[in-house]
């Protein structure tokens, strides 16, 4: 049983974005060619939110002000988790599940920003 009704908030602010992921993780077939995984778009709904604090310790560990947080009323396949998300032009990897939502009835997902320096 939740606590509060969060559907109509997430509602509110929830918009379409495209998750990406290869399925298969390649690897090499009986010849010993390199096979990638092919690569499959999803298209997802959820809430993206910024974090307030321009770092944060948390146990997940330490988090940017880049990084950001996904709210959905339905929760990831598992294949999603990994997958990366385009958001304002940013590249952020989806991570596991910070919340129980067996309280909130909200599945919420931290978007880790994926920088070409790291």
């Amino acid at each position: 049983m939740s606590y509060f009704h969060f559907e109509r908030l997430i509602n509110k602010y929830s918009r379409e974005f495209t998750a990406t992921y290869k399925t298969g993780g390649g690897g090499y077939d009986d010849k010993g060619d390199y096979i990638s995984g092919e690569v499959v778009k999803e298209t997802l709904t959820g809430a993206i939110i910024n974090f307030k604090e321009s770092k944060i310790y948390r146990a997940e560990g330490t988090l940017k002000t880049q990084d950001k947080r996904l709210f959905m009323l339905q929760p990831l396949k598992s294949a999603l988790i990994g997958a990366t998300v385009i958001d304002n032009g940013n590249e952020y990897r989806i991570e596991e599940a910070t919340e129980n939502a067996m309280f909130t009835g909200v599945y919420a997902y931290v978007l880790r920003w994926v920088s070409a320096f790291d």
